[in-house]
């Protein structure tokens, strides 16, 4: 898990996210604060985070990808 969103407005980040790229970071915070009005991945969910972030897919492929090589 890369990060979590508490119900009192509270953000958690895994500490390893700090290894990857800053457009990476920064698309998860946008993804992580979407979550904080949407708390489900829905449509509406997802519509938020691309209006903050328009490359959002390839942030979240990389993560995907790479994420493993982070927590080394």
């Amino acid at each position: 898990m890369w990060g979590s969103c508490y119900k009192e407005g509270r953000l958690n980040f895994n500490f390893h996210l700090i290894k990857a790229p800053n457009t990476v970071i920064y698309s998860f915070v946008i993804h992580e604060l979407c979550n904080m009005i949407q708390p489900n991945h829905f449509k509406f969910f997802w519509d938020g985070v691309a209006k903050f972030d328009t490359s959002f897919k390839i942030r979240k492929k990389w993560l995907e990808t790479n994420g493993k090589l982070l927590i080394r």
